[in-house]
């Protein structure tokens, strides 16, 4: 049965409220994935990714980088939130580590696989993250944002992984070639795999990526990616009994 449980955690100023998903008929260490929404915050859909994740095995935690798992109510309210989060990046970064150190605290999680997995703003979190010199086997960025944090990038511990729409207006070709050009610099094992003609935000609903740009081909394309990248570094599940 997939449980999906409100899971707390302490921020530096406020509490964090995040989604623990799992599925109990496994047994056993498994491997983990922290998910790192897009600017909506702790949304409908990255529940589902969740969900479809736990029923596969792994034991996911849904991150809250605004505090008490806060949703926007709408496009104008997620812009409003995260121009503000974005303008203090060392924030956002120490509210993603928490999460990743709450999920690798588990008891049912493998701390040596272990994925973070972050779609628009979160794909930026998730790419600062990694450049922290945090230690994790994968990171996943699904048309994440490139812009280079204010600190220097440390060498990069995890495998990299960044789903690009190639027609993204926040991810222009001279943005990826710099974002290649600094992961290569810093020693990551990366690979970047771009969907012609598809927007930001290609896999989000519609109603939850600003443009709307829902792609259901790039969304396809980039879900196998996402799943093949995570079987590779992460292994199969724990067997149920």
């Amino acid at each position: 049965m997939i449980l999906n449980d409100e899971c707390i955690y302490d921020g530096e100023d406020r509490r964090l409220i995040g989604r623990l998903v799992r599925d109990d008929s496994f047994e056993g260490a498994r491997p983990a994935v922290l998910i790192v929404p897009a600017f909506f915050g702790v949304a409908p859909f990255e529940i589902g990714q969740a969900e479809d994740l736990a029923a596969e095995g792994h034991v996911v935690l849904v991150a809250d980088y605004y505090g008490e798992g806060h949703r926007a109510a709408d496009q104008d309210e997620a812009m409003g939130l995260m121009k503000e989060l974005d303008g203090a990046r060392e924030v956002l970064l120490d509210r993603v580590a928490r999460g990743l150190a709450v999920l690798q605290g588990q008891p049912d999680v493998d701390t040596a696989r272990v994925a973070v997995v972050g779609y628009c703003f979160g794909g930026k979190a998730v790419l600062d993250l990694a450049r922290s010199g945090a230690d994790f086997a994968a990171a996943v960025s699904i048309h994440g944002v490139y812009d280079p944090p204010p600190w220097d990038t440390q060498e990069i511990l995890p495998a990299v992984l960044v789903l690009h729409g190639w027609s993204d207006a926040l991810g222009r070709p001279e943005a990826v070639t710099a974002l290649a050009e600094e992961l290569t610099e810093a020693k990551a094992d990366w690979h970047l795999v771009a969907y012609g003609h598809a927007g930001h935000g290609f896999s989000m609903p519609p109603k939850e990526a600003r443009p709307p740009n829902a792609d259901d081909r790039a969304a396809a394309r980039a879900r196998r990616a996402l799943l093949g990248f995570l079987q590779e570094r992460l292994g199969d599940a724990a067997g149920r009994p």
